[in-house]
C-alpha cells in the first residue's frame, strides 16, 4: 500500500509469454516476461515464474553491464511485488497462460 493506504497502481504494457504456458504446462520456471508501469518507473522484460512449490512470483528486470557483471534493481517493498505480481497474472491470464498456484505434486 502506498503511505495513504491506496493501492499501489500497477499497469502492464505489455507481455510476452512463453509457449509452455499456453500449452497449460504447470512445470516450474519462466511463464513470460512483461512490461509494467508502476510510480516514477517503467520496467521492461521483467519475469513471471511458476517456482518449485507451485506458486507464481515476479522478478524485477536483468541486465549485464559492458564489463559482465549484473546490474539491475531489486523489490523490496511486499507491497509492490503482490501488486505487480496481480497484475501480470491478471495480464497473463486474460491471454490464456495458467497462473493459477497448483499444488506441488508429492513423490
Amino acid at each position: 500500500m502506498m503511505a495513504d493506504a491506496q493501492p499501489i497502481p500497477v499497469r502492464v504494457l505489455g507481455l510476452r509469454i512463453a509457449n509452455r504456458a499456453l500449452d497449460g504446462n504447470t512445470e516450474p520456471g519462466l511463464v513470460g516476461t512483461f512490461d509494467v508501469q508502476v510510480p516514477f518507473f517503467r520496467l521492461l522484460a521483467c519475469g513471471l515464474y511458476r517456482q518449485a512449490d507451485g506458486t507464481m512470483m515476479v522478478a524485477p528486470p536483468q541486465s549485464r553491464r559492458h564489463d559482465g557483471i549484473a546490474a539491475g534493481i531489486r523489490i523490496d517493498g511486499h507491497d509492490m511485488r503482490d501488486a505487480m505480481l496481480r497484475a501480470a497474472c491478471d495480464a497473463a491470464r486474460a491471454f490464456g497462460a495458467n497462473v493459477d498456484p497448483i499444488e506441488p505434486t508429492r513423490a
